[in-house]
């Protein structure tokens, strides 16, 4: 009989479950650190990573008060105004970038990144940030993987007993979420339709040169948080464990 392929959340949902008395024990912070909650939410439906602002997630907080019952806003065009060039929330995915351990050899390349994506470059933008992805995934790793095969080992990382460096990871959860969703997606292999309408972000297409369509704001945001996101929890999910 065939083994039942796993099932990637189940790290990461066993993570939260094991942590659920830590997070009791420090949700006035939580509260206090800018509605997390709200934040989660967004990223979740959205897919995308939602660095911590505090007057970023109080008006997400704030959009989702304000929506009409059973409707949510849209939380994708609500992120990509906010952490898109221009947002309340854009200087800080900038920082973080910018003082990423994970991307200080490379910081010449990361001012190029944002300048693009400042500037309206947008396929310049996806076309220098998901090498980029791959640059920090295996620098955690120490070793040069498909980054679908680095998520194998990320995976087993949230399988571990929590640890209080992964403890930490809870604010970050967004991160880790994209992470899980994302890679898999933008790096999935594909019939390469030369002249092809396609809004999706996929490396292959982007890198290739093939479809057409996806080089806008959105995608180019998107590239640019998940590089974020990487960068933000690859050393404590990738790299040699802390302790005992």
């Amino acid at each position: 009989m065939s083994e039942q392929p796993r099932n990637p959340w189940e790290g990461f949902l066993t993570f939260l479950d094991r942590a659920a008395d830590w997070v009791r024990e420090h949700q006035d912070e939580i509260r206090a650190a800018g509605i997390w909650a709200a934040a989660g939410r967004a990223g979740r439906v959205a897919r995308l990573y939602v660095p911590f602002d505090p007057e970023a997630w109080i008006q997400i907080e704030q959009a989702q008060r304000q929506s009409e019952p059973d409707v949510e806003p849209d939380y994708g065009s609500l992120l990509v105004s906010l952490y898109g060039p221009g947002g309340i929330g854009h200087e800080t995915l900038r920082e973080e970038l910018r003082n990423s351990t994970l991307l200080r050899d490379r910081t010449g390349e990361v001012e190029e990144v944002l300048d693009s994506l400042a500037d309206q470059r947008y396929f310049v933008t996806v076309c220098g940030a998901l090498p980029l992805v791959e640059y920090v995934l295996s620098s955690a790793a120490g070793k040069w993987k498909d980054p679908r095969k680095h998520l194998e080992a990320l995976e087993a990382r949230l399988d571990e007993p929590a640890s209080a460096v992964d403890l930490d990871l809870l604010l970050d959860a967004t991160a880790v979420e994209m992470v899980l969703e994302e890679v898999p997606e933008i790096w999935k292999d594909g019939r390469q339709d030369v002249g092809a309408i396609n809004d999706r972000l996929n490396r292959h297409r982007a890198l290739h040169g093939t479809a057409r369509g996806w080089d806008d704001l959105a995608n180019a945001t998107r590239a640019v948080l998940l590089l974020a996101a990487v960068a933000r929890i690859s050393t404590p999910l990738l790299g040699p464990p802390s302790g005992p």
